[in-house]
Parts: structure tokens; C-alpha cells; sequence
């Protein structure tokens, strides 16, 4: 009884390394039952966090996130590389974030270096606000055995609005008499009135061709734009069935008594002729992008 008692408990001993082997190089998963990475975490996870306000800090092997919130200009010194490989820390990953108001160094200890891009350097600056990752890459002792992987700046472009609006282009005067003071609404599109427009006919000369074209003057009826730093770009279309082509061009625009003004000078630039031939009957239309950098 005793032989197969033994005998029972070695062959499932050994059935049970045998499935804990196997399993030491299976996927692990956290809050999940179906890892499909080696390590997989659904959730959240803490690491260290340190926070240092002295002249000087030498990184751990027990630190991860560190924050210098120093008064003065401040040192933090990534940790020594082992020559034994087997003390080799390849991999092991420090984020750093300088809050204060100072500059903040970082620097490798003895011999080794730093890889901030192609040129190794034994120190790299890490301006008032801004955050960086570095990484122990594979290299000897007395290499660059560190990388800056990953840098942000607060220096931030600068934001930008953008403001879209469709105008109609009317007739030339041929077709509809020009006006003036908003006197023919017909036109008024998108919250924005015609005020007013002036047509030109075409004139070819010896010397020179000018092609049909007219002024408009558009007025926004909503809260007038802050025109500093505001830019506009225009495209004209056609959707007429027509064949004319138009080009946009734009002179100015200001507040007047309230309201924003857009003035804009549409030239026909597919066909040329006196006599009127070339003075559009259509109306087509006038894509407006406002750009306000802030």
C-alpha cells in the first residue's frame, strides 16, 4: 500500500512541474481570462512616484516617475550599468517631469552616456515644464547606455480657430444692375448680406487684357469677428451647370458700425471678350475659411 502511495505521489509531482513549467511561459493576465499578450492588465496599476526639491538626486532601482520641483537649477544622475550581464538592467524605463521654474540636468554616472538622438552626451537638459522617458539600452558600461525615448515640450503651437462659410457671387451688372446700401437681398447666404457690388466688362488692348470682373462687399449679421490675426483663404465654385471659372481675390476686411465687412474681388479667368460675351450670367458661389491663430 505504502509502494503505490509513493508511486502515486511521484507521478503526480512530476505531472505538476511538468503543467507548472509550461505555465511559467504562458500569457498572464490581470482583472482578464483571456491574455493575448505575455503580460496583459485590464485596469489600472501604481508604480513610484518620487518627488525631489534638492540641488541633487541619484535615481534608485526602486524609483520610476520622478518630478524635480527644485528653486534652483537641479542635477538628477541616472544610475551606474554593470559590466556583469547578468546585473544588467536592459529595458528598465524612468519618467522624469521638471515642475519648477529652473532647468533641470540629467546625467549618467562614470563613463557612460546618453543617446538623445545619433551623438552620445554625458548630459541633456530638461527645460521648466517639460518631460522626458529614457530607456537602458543593451550596450556595455562606458557606452551610451541610455536612450531619451520620448520628450515633451510645453511649448505648444499656437491654437488656431477656424470659421467656414459658403457666399453667393451674383450676376455681372449686364444681367442684374450692380447696387449699393443692401438695396437687392437676393444674394444673401449663410447669415451673410450682399451690401454691395460693382461690375467691371472685360477690356483687351495691344498691351493688355482684362478680364470681367466685380467687387463685392459682404457684411457678417452675427457678432462681429475679433479681425486681429484672423486670415482668410477663399476658393470659388460652380455648381450653375454653367462653364465659367472664377478666381477669388481678397482685399480687405474691417468692423464698420458693428459688423464685420468682407471685400472681394471675383475676376472670370476661362474666357475673355468685349461686347459683354464674357460678363457671367450665373450665380455661383465662394468658399470662405477664416483662420484665427490665438
Amino acid at each position: 500500500m505504502k509502494m503505490k502511495m509513493k508511486k502515486f505521489i511521484q507521478q503526480n509531482t512530476f505531472l505538476f512541474f511538468i503543467i507548472l513549467s509550461s505555465n511559467i511561459y504562458s500569457q498572464v493576465g490581470i482583472n482578464t481570462v483571456t491574455p493575448n499578450s505575455t503580460f496583459v492588465i485590464e485596469g489600472s496599476f501604481e508604480t513610484a512616484y518620487k518627488q525631489f526639491n534638492s540641488v541633487l538626486y541619484n535615481i534608485t532601482s526602486s524609483d520610476y516617475y520622478i518630478t524635480y520641483n527644485g528653486n534652483t537649477s537641479g542635477f538628477i544622475i541616472l544610475p551606474p550599468i554593470e559590466s556583469d550581464s547578468s546585473k544588467k538592467f536592459t529595458g528598465r524605463i524612468y519618467k522624469i517631469k521638471n515642475i519648477s521654474s529652473s532647468n533641470l540636468s540629467l546625467r549618467t554616472s562614470g563613463s557612460d552616456k546618453l543617446r538623445p538622438s545619433g551623438t552620445p552626451v554625458t548630459s541633456f537638459n530638461i527645460p521648466p515644464g517639460s518631460y522626458l522617458e529614457v530607456i537602458c539600452n543593451d550596450n556595455n558600461s562606458g557606452e551610451a547606455t541610455w536612450d531619451i525615448s520620448f520628450i515633451a515640450s510645453p511649448s505648444l503651437p499656437p491654437t488656431i480657430d477656424f470659421y467656414l462659410f459658403q457666399l453667393k457671387i451674383p450676376p455681372h451688372h449686364q444681367h442684374v444692375p450692380d447696387f449699393t446700401n443692401h438695396t437687392n437681398s437676393s444674394y444673401d447666404f449663410d447669415n451673410w448680406h450682399v451690401i454691395s457690388k460693382s461690375s467691371k466688362g472685360a477690356k483687351v488692348t495691344n498691351t493688355s487684357i482684362n478680364s470681367s470682373e466685380m467687387t463685392i462687399v459682404y457684411e457678417y449679421q452675427g457678432t462681429a469677428f475679433d479681425t486681429s490675426n484672423l486670415y482668410p483663404l477663399i476658393t470659388t465654385g460652380n455648381n450653375s451647370g454653367y462653364t465659367d471659372v472664377h478666381s477669388a481675390s481678397f482685399i480687405s476686411l474691417q468692423n464698420v458700425r458693428g459688423k464685420t465687412q468682407l471685400t472681394i474681388k471675383v475676376t472670370r479667368i476661362d474666357f475673355t471678350e468685349e461686347g459683354g460675351n464674357s460678363n457671367w450670367g450665373g450665380v455661383f458661389f465662394q468658399n470662405v475659411l477664416f483662420m484665427k491663430r490665438l
